[in-house]
């Protein structure tokens, strides 16, 4: 597939005028020619499954303050604060489902070599259909779908019931095996990546012959290094996202508008589509 001329940069405020922006056509023609795939996925992918983003305009980016793991850890009235959010948070994205974005995703690594990292905790990629292959999927910042123990370390699927009446009851849900402190499966500020998981994305930024960003701002550490590391190894950077990053210059394609759309589009253009 032969490249479409560049197009001019869209309407976004602080653009790199010596950027290269495109659509899913440009897309197609770099994943077309790519033998490794790796996609870093942030909010704005799952915008269009009705997922608010976290730092929109309406997100809790502005609206509350993070309960940090030290918080979690140390007070029981934090813990109980941190339930009824992510009560909140589960009720807002318990029932999405993956959309044209997230299918695109999993349909590419069905013929081509796809590494997916994400800063999502809403669990979208995971219920794919296809689903992607074993071990192919990084939940860096952990799964709200997901419940885990801070005692013996056993994890469990989101008990909504549960969790609802022991808030209701004023107390923080209990492990069913020790009787330990449960928390949601997600990385909470303050909290540390877990190291198998990081390493497996460095090691995928690393080795990939095109590294897309779909979906973030990119200004969440460490997965926003990831970019670098990449193109410090030679991969052809795409970054979707509607607003403006810190790697923008470093970009080599720039996509702007509904990512869903661009890579669901792209992936019909494909020779392997």
């Amino acid at each position: 597939m032969s490249l479409p001329p560049y197009l001019p940069p869209p309407a976004i405020p602080k653009a790199n005028p010596f950027s290269r922006w495109g659509d899913h056509r440009h897309l197609a023609a770099v994943l077309d020619m790519a033998t490794k795939v790796t996609f870093l996925t942030g909010a704005g992918l799952s915008a269009p499954s009705g997922i608010p983003t976290y730092r929109g305009t309406d997100g809790k980016w502005l609206t509350q303050d993070p309960i940090t793991f030290g918080e979690f850890v140390r007070s029981e009235d934090k813990r109980l604060e941190q339930w009824r959010r992510t009560l909140k948070d589960y009720d807002s994205f318990g029932g999405a489902r993956p959309n044209k974005g997230h299918v695109a995703m999993a349909e590419l690594a069905r013929s081509k070599d796809v590494t997916v990292i994400t800063q999502n905790v809403d669990g979208l990629h995971g219920e794919t259909r296809p689903a992607l292959p074993e071990g192919r999927l990084i939940e860096l910042h952990g799964n709200g779908k997901r419940i885990c123990c801070l005692g013996c370390g056993a994890k469990f699927p989101f008990d909504r019931p549960m969790v609802a009446a022991a808030i209701e009851a004023g107390r923080s849900p209990e492990c069913p095996k020790c009787d330990g402190d449960l928390m949601p499966d997600i990385v909470l500020f303050g909290a540390n990546l877990d190291i198998d998981d990081i390493s497996r994305a460095r090691a995928a930024a690393e080795d990939c012959t095109v590294f897309v960003a779909v979906g973030t701002s990119l200004a969440v550490h460490p997965a926003a290094d990831l970019v670098r590391t990449a193109v410090e190894n030679g991969a052809v950077l795409v970054i979707a996202v509607d607003t403006v990053t810190p790697y923008h210059h470093l970009a080599h394609l720039l996509l702007a508008g509904d990512a869903t759309e661009h890579l669901a589009n792209a992936f019909g253009l494909l020779s392997i589509s």
